[in-house]
């Protein structure tokens, strides 16, 4: 859980972590973001984007 401290931004890996939670694991957004320490937004927007497909890529690796 990693994020890239360089320029704010979090690694591609972090957030398949997160999302994959969201996802697969069961957890709300809510308890998810609070777990990796995410905006609820943020996270929302991932999974979002996740489950049409885009953002990580998740599973598609």
């Amino acid at each position: 859980m990693a994020r890239n401290a360089t320029n704010g931004r979090y690694s591609k890996e972090f957030g398949n972590e997160a999302v994959k939670m969201v996802i697969e694991g069961g957890l709300s957004v809510y308890e998810a973001s609070r777990q990796f320490s995410l905006p609820g937004s943020t996270l929302q927007n991932w999974v979002r984007a996740g489950k049409a497909g885009g953002l990580f890529d998740i599973g598609g690796q």
